[in-house]
C-alpha cells in the first residue's frame, strides 16, 4: 500500500506518519524539505525548491513496495506558488504522474506549533483549500484526516480500512 500525507504546515502529518508506520508496520519516507532545511539552513531560494522536490521524489521507491510518504511535490507545488508565483514544470510534470493508493490531508485543527521552517501561522484555512483543490485537479481521491491526539490516528486508521 502506497499511502501519501499531505497538509499544510502545522497539521501533525510528521506525527501521523510515524504513528501509521509502526501501527501498520510498513516504511515511513519522512518530509525530505525538513532535512534539506535543518542542513542548509531556513532560507532557501526557489531553485532549493527544485533540489527539494528531486530529494523528496527520490525518496519513493519505483517499485510495489508499500510505504507511508510524508508529504510530497504537491506540497511543494503549493508552497512554490505561495512564495514565487509559479512551479518548476519538472514538479508540475511529475505530479501528473504519480499516483498512490490512498492519499490522507491533515484537517489545520491542530494548535499551530512555530519553528525556524514554518512560515504561514495565519494561512492554515486557505490552504488546506488550496490542497484540496489541487486534489480534486488531481484527480486523487483523498480522506480529510482530522482530530486530537489518539482520535487523529483512529480516523487515518478508519480511512484505511
Amino acid at each position: 500500500m502506497r499511502i501519501l500525507i499531505t497538509g499544510t504546515e502545522s497539521t501533525g502529518k510528521s506525527t501521523l506518519a510515524k504513528r501509521l508506520s509502526d501501527h501498520l508496520g510498513i516504511a515511513w519516507l519522512p518530509e525530505y524539505a525538513r532535512t534539506y532545511l535543518e542542513l542548509h539552513g531556513p532560507s532557501y531560494t526557489e531553485s532549493d525548491l527544485l533540489s527539494i522536490a528531486k530529494g523528496q521524489h527520490n525518496l519513493v521507491p519505483d517499485d510495489d513496495r508499500s510505504f507511508i510518504l510524508d508529504t510530497y511535490l504537491l506540497n511543494i507545488k503549493i508552497w512554490s506558488e505561495e512564495k514565487y508565483g509559479r512551479c518548476d514544470s519538472w514538479i508540475t510534470d511529475i505530479l501528473a504522474q504519480a499516483s498512490f493508493d490512498m492519499v490522507l490531508l491533515t484537517a489545520p485543527d491542530l494548535p499551530w506549533i512555530q519553528d525556524d521552517l514554518r512560515e504561514n501561522p495565519t494561512a492554515a484555512d486557505r490552504l488546506h483549500q488550496r490542497f484540496i483543490s489541487e486534489l480534486n485537479e488531481l484527480d486523487w481521491p483523498y480522506t480529510v484526516i482530522s482530530g486530537q491526539g489518539p482520535q487523529r490516528l483512529l480516523s487515518a486508521l478508519a480511512a484505511i480500512k
